[in-house]
């Protein structure tokens, strides 16, 4: 069977982003019922598969991980988790901590990113522990600080904080004379 482009299979070794939104909300994670008190940041007692799909609006939308491999059979959980576990080991080698990822696939093919900050969620080890006794998550390895950082540079404070517009010229020169 092949995957839909639409099919994204995310695994969670630590309970953050929108993992940690629906656990603190439900108790869930995409049908997985995890045990009461986690906290955000936190390693979960195992591996899980949460499968999402791509929205047509906004953020990705979960899916029963059961409803998942109904449709698509259970290779996309035993790979997704295998592939997973290997590179969570070799980060763990290097001093950091491989908290989720995104996979997409077709057929057997694992196809896209593979463990890239585009894709994935890394932590320095002793950033995460120092965090964790704080109650706090650590500074994550992936595009969420070029996206806050975006969002920063794309309001124009001098105009009341409207966001800019691409089809301003005054704002497209000032968003050209930007270096990332």
């Amino acid at each position: 069977k092949f995957d839909s482009p639409e099919d994204e299979d995310i695994v969670r070794d630590y309970l953050a982003g929108s993992g940690w939104e629906s656990y603190r909300d439900t108790g869930l994670i995409c049908g997985h019922r995890l045990p009461p008190g986690l906290t955000e940041g936190c390693r979960l007692p195992f591996p899980i598969f949460t499968p999402t799909t791509k929205a047509k609006k906004g953020h990705d939308e979960h899916e029963l991980v059961d409803e998942v491999v109904k449709r698509r059979g259970f290779a996309c959980e035993r790979r997704s988790l295998q592939v997973t576990s290997m590179i969570s080991q070799f980060a763990g080698t290097r001093g950091l901590i491989f908290a989720d990822t995104k996979w997409e696939w077709s057929g057997d093919v694992l196809i896209d990113e593979k463990a890239t900050a585009d894709s994935s969620r890394f932590w320095d080890k002793l950033a995460w522990e120092k965090a964790q006794a704080k109650g706090k998550l650590p500074p994550s390895f992936d595009k969420q600080y070029v996206r806050d950082w975006g969002k920063s540079v794309f309001v124009d404070k001098e105009k009341d904080g409207r966001k800019r517009e691409p089809t301003n010229p005054d704002d497209l020169e000032y968003v050209h004379s930007l270096v990332v």
